[in-house]
């Protein structure tokens, strides 16, 4: 029988015990953070680069051992696709493709996906797209692949689609393609018209919507295309509404009706977003400008009451994280509820890009206006977009549209 110990002892040894599990500790973590750190080494393990991809390095698909896998690159960008090209690609297939394969953290580390972006996140290790990578890359049908989805046009085009969509947006950007709509005209409808949730809404009423852009879109004034599409956005939302026979002379009418009653939108329910940018003074001698976001969709409607346009139509976009919506705008110091003139600003979060400037009434920003918009945007390091203050941009409009035939004419008209 041992020697009864003293408080001394006791009190040592619950010391000594908590020490050796501090250190216990402290080696797991120090073992955790080699495993997930990429190391200083340029030429990454293969244990490491397999964290990017969203299937296992010996899944059935895989046509290579990933034992023979070697590269020559320094770039962990390129290192990541010559393992998935080494692991599963016998022949050259479209980029965006490779979105299926990628893990969340290989996307952000290949693509220039927003943090909130759950539409291009979940398209990640997505069964039915992981199946669509393989067929293309080892050199199956993805016509029969896509049978019920595109026909064998569409199936052509969609490997041709651009790598700044995902994949379910470039299911849509196909079917504008091989309908005959200009490259141009099928991206600028994909990221007004193409979200998830949008084709979704359209339903059966998908075909007969690209089928009156393919027939119209050419005899449209852009700034009509603009607009129009801005009152289609709105409108697939009501099940009922139909697109089958338009015309662009009944879609306009449609669409200026619509445009002048958004003005004195009632906000049915009142919803928020988070803010991007916090509120901006510059101090000038006999007028001050503040830069304000609106940030829920009460602030929305009253900056297109105000500003006689339909920002608020771009709620859902604000929402979901495309853009952002800056009301800049020049007050009296004195009395900051003055306000003198005032400028709506849309931002694409996504690439940082002011891709709209708009007065009263669609008016353009003079060039008084438009060195206040610089100074903010290098400020917040913001570039600006070639065409953001252009009447007829067809990129993002908000479809501005003035009631009066000739709209204000200058920014120096007081609101």
């Amino acid at each position: 029988m041992g020697t009864k110990q003293t408080r001394i002892q006791i009190k040592k040894q619950k010391e000594l015990e908590v020490f050796i599990n501090c250190q216990k500790a402290l080696a797991q973590a120090r073992e955790d953070s080699r495993q997930n750190n990429l190391g200083h080494a340029k030429r990454k393990d293969v244990r490491i680069l397999i964290r990017y991809i969203a299937a296992p390095i010996d899944h059935a698909k895989a046509i290579r051992p990933a034992g023979d896998f070697a590269t020559k690159t320094y770039n962990v960008q390129r290192q990541v696709q010559s393992l998935v090209d080494h692991l599963f690609v016998r022949y050259p297939i479209p980029r965006f493709l490779y979105r299926a394969i990628l893990s969340r953290t290989g996307q952000d580390l290949f693509f220039d996906i927003l943090s909130d972006d759950e539409e291009s996140r979940r398209e990640s290790g997505k069964r039915r797209y992981q199946d669509w990578f393989w067929i293309a890359a080892q050199g199956g049908s993805l016509t029969k692949a896509l049978n019920g989805i595109l026909n064998k046009r569409e199936a052509h085009w969609f490997l041709q689609a651009p790598d700044c969509n995902n994949i379910g947006r470039n299911l849509f950007w196909a079917k504008l393609a091989a309908s005959g709509l200009t490259l141009d005209a099928c991206q600028y409808l994909t990221e007004q018209l193409g979200s998830k949730k949008q084709q979704a809404q359209m339903g059966v009423r998908k075909d007969d919507l690209i089928r009156f852009y393919a027939t119209e879109w050419s005899k449209m004034r852009k700034r009509d295309q603009q607009e129009i599409t801005d009152y289609v956005r709105w409108m697939i939302r009501e099940p009922t509404f139909s697109f089958k026979g338009r015309t662009y002379s009944s879609m306009l009418k449609l669409s200026q009706d619509w445009h002048n009653s958004i003005f004195s939108t009632t906000v049915r329910e009142f919803r928020t977003w988070p803010q991007s940018f916090e509120p901006w003074i510059h101090e000038k001698k006999d007028v001050s400008i503040r830069a304000i976001e609106l940030t829920n969709s009460r602030a929305l409607a009253d900056e297109g009451r105000r500003q006689r346009h339909c920002v608020y139509s771009y709620e859902l976009d604000c929402i979901r994280g495309w853009s952002r919506i800056i009301s800049l705008r020049w007050v009296v110091p004195t009395s900051p509820t003055e306000v003198l003139n005032r400028l709506t600003v849309e931002i694409n979060p996504g690439n940082r890009t002011i891709t709209q400037i708009r007065g009263r009434c669609n008016r353009k920003a003079d060039e008084h206006e438009m060195k206040m918009v610089r100074l903010w945007a290098s400020i917040h390091n913001l570039k600006l977009d070639s065409w953001a203050n252009e009447n007829q941009i067809i990129r993002r409009g908000m479809g501005l549209r003035p009631l009066e035939p000739q709209g204000y004419p200058n920014s120096d008209h007081k609101i």
